[in-house]
């Protein structure tokens, strides 16, 4: 089998993932039934910064900076040169939440060997999510955080890496650190890959405050990525107008300031939602097509909003989503839903589904309000809303104070949250807490 990178590389989301065609002529098999890989060329498709760690051995290899600076292509890139060129091997992917990896790793992985041109040489199971490599039998095997069971039973593990590391917990990292162990022919490594979002994150104690001997350090932002479209980075660049320290983290990859300007700065972390002392049982819907579709089951008690991420998925439609409330989320039929009000059609096609929704009220500072009025715990297996927790914050003045209007970004689960909660009204059991706040927000 040979690899001849082209001079012109493809690209995924403005990152580089190498060929898309081959060039000249395979290599002839050195032995009957013996595959040459021929990676000449190589360095021309991928990102100078990344090219020395191909060989790094570190333990753990520490990706971490700005958004679109190929940090998870490189990822991708390393597990399948050594897939291809070791044996031995049995990767794992892992990321907080199992349902995450399909439209993730999964499909970077799987583009990426396209990409190659090197599809007809892997075996792609998309129930269990597995990648064989045909012939050596090196495979890559994908599992969450979440699935503690499938964790569990995962062993002969040679290489791991978290994409999205910072939404992982420190032991979640030790728990997987624990699954790289025995004789293997070739080096063990966890590559993690994050962006720097708080200064607090317990990763920058592990491996910046420290700097253990056994860690390998690459910060990287979109001037590392040779690839990256003017369209992106011009987004990129226009954060330091609309929100500074989105700027620093997303832009130039510099670790968050804890708590500057968050909506939301307080919440607690829980394992799943209550089912004593409940008010309310509701949901929130936030649509979108090329952003999220955010879909958020909220539980409400005397004095705690208690929520659970159900869906944050782009690129369906109206039907597709209903296909995937019926699939994964069929208990919300029994609930009500408070939904976008700017998208009659789309309620109106969940209604005719079986759905009990309605359009939410949409004042955006009352609705944050009520939110505050409750102590916020989220659980564990809800990504998306802990990362736009981290993310939601008030706009600034010229001279740098907080003004009463959120930026319109990292919203989207915001959204569902708040219009769940602003629009279901007081709670039919009458209790102090809401009699308390009669005539503010309700």
């Amino acid at each position: 089998m040979a690899i001849y990178p082209p001079p012109t590389p493809s690209a995924r989301e403005g990152e580089n993932l190498m060929p898309s065609a081959r060039e000249g002529k395979w290599e002839s098999p050195a032995r009957e039934g013996e595959l040459t890989i021929d990676l000449r060329g190589f360095e021309n498709a991928c990102n100078a910064a990344f090219l020395p760690y191909f060989h790094n051995t570190a333990r753990f290899l520490v990706l971490y900076g700005g958004a679109g600076s190929g940090k998870s292509v490189f990822a991708a890139q390393k597990l399948l040169v050594r897939l291809l060129c070791e044996t031995g091997h049995k990767f794992l992917v892992a990321r907080k939440v199992a349902a995450t990896l399909r439209n993730s790793c999964f499909a970077l992985l799987r583009e990426l060997i396209f990409a190659w041109n090197l599809g007809e040489f892997f075996a792609f199971n998309k129930t269990s999510l597995e990648i064989v490599c045909k012939t050596n039998g090196n495979s890559i095997i994908f599992s969450g955080l979440d699935d503690v069971e499938k964790l569990k039973s995962i062993s002969g593990v040679s290489g791991i890496w978290v994409e999205e590391a910072s939404e992982l917990h420190e032991s979640d990292l030790h728990q997987l650190n624990l699954r790289l162990r025995g004789q293997m022919p070739n080096y063990k490594q966890i590559i993690l890959s994050f962006n720097p979002i708080s200064e607090t994150h317990w990763l920058k104690a592990m491996f910046f405050d420290k700097s253990p001997e056994n860690a390998a350090l690459l910060h990287s932002t979109y001037k590392d990525n040779a690839f990256l479209d003017q369209e992106y980075i011009a987004e990129l660049l226009s954060l330091k107008e609309r929100n500074v320290q989105f700027y620093n983290i997303y832009a130039l990859g510099l670790w968050g300031v804890a708590s500057e300007g968050l909506i939301y700065p307080h919440y607690e972390i829980i394992d799943k939602l209550p089912t004593e002392n409940v008010r309310k049982h509701i949901y929130g819907v936030d649509f979108g097509f090329n952003d999220p579709t955010a879909i958020v089951e909220c539980v409400l008690t005397d004095t705690e909003l208690c929520v659970r991420e159900i869906a944050y998925i782009t690129h369906k439609t109206t039907g597709e989503i209903i296909a995937f409330c019926n699939r994964e989320a069929p208990h919300l039929r029994k609930l009500t839903g408070y939904f976008e009000s700017a998208e009659p059609d789309r309620i109106r096609e969940f209604q005719l589904a079986g759905y009990r929704v309605v359009g939410a009220k949409k004042s955006i500072l009352d609705g944050i309000n009520a939110v505050k009025m409750f102590a916020l715990k989220v659980c564990a297996d809800s990504p998306n809303i802990i990362k736009e927790l981290g993310r939601y914050t008030w706009a600034k003045d010229r001279e740098g104070r907080d003004v009463d209007v959120p930026i319109d970004l990292y919203n989207h689960a915001m959204d569902a949250i708040r219009y769940a909660v602003f629009s279901c009204g007081k709670p039919r059991a009458p209790f102090s807490f809401w009699e308390q706040s009669e005539g503010q927000v309700w």
